[in-house]
């Protein structure tokens, strides 16, 4: 597709793309946060072993905000045009 759509679409979908993960991880980070606050206070845990679940909703926030920043840096490599597939 990139033929038919050019460097102005290439460069629209890559930014349109990107703005929309931020803002989806953006909404699942909140809600991690919410449930990490959740699973710590009522001491939520596996039921054979008895292992805390509050750390696992802790490291999917994590996962999800050090890919928020990389996608951000995208962002702004692309808006200062450091990456060449956009001429």
């Amino acid at each position: 597709m990139d033929p038919w759509i050019g460097r102005f679409g290439r460069l629209a979908g890559d930014l349109l793309s990107r703005c929309v993960i931020v803002v989806v991880l953006f909404f699942l980070m909140r809600r991690a946060w919410l449930k990490l606050l959740d699973a710590a206070e009522y001491g939520d845990a596996t039921n054979m072993l008895a292992i805390p679940i509050w750390p696992f909703y802790g490291m999917i926030m994590l996962g999800a905000a050090l890919y928020a920043m990389v996608l951000i840096i995208q962002l702004g490599d692309i808006l200062r045009g450091k990456r060449g597939d956009h001429g």
